[in-house]
């Protein structure tokens, strides 16, 4: 029974998990902008922006390593 019911709540409980696992492991970096002076709402646009951006330069660099193999 309960593991029907965690199979059929996968759908909401992985980006729940993520969703928390993230905001655990940002909140030290919005915090710290905070105490630098930023409001709250810079801070968070300037760690989710550098997140993204993160993120997508990774995904160009491995795209990159894997369309040219040789190089």
């Amino acid at each position: 029974m309960i593991i029907a019911a965690l199979c059929f709540g996968r759908a909401i409980l992985i980006p729940l998990a993520l969703a928390l696992l993230l905001g655990f492991v940002l909140h030290p970096r919005v915090a710290g902008l905070k105490r630098l002076g930023l409001l709250l709402l810079a801070a968070v646009t300037v760690v989710v922006t550098l997140l993204i951006g993160g993120v997508v330069l990774a995904g160009v660099t491995l795209g990159h390593l894997v369309s040219s193999p040789n190089q």
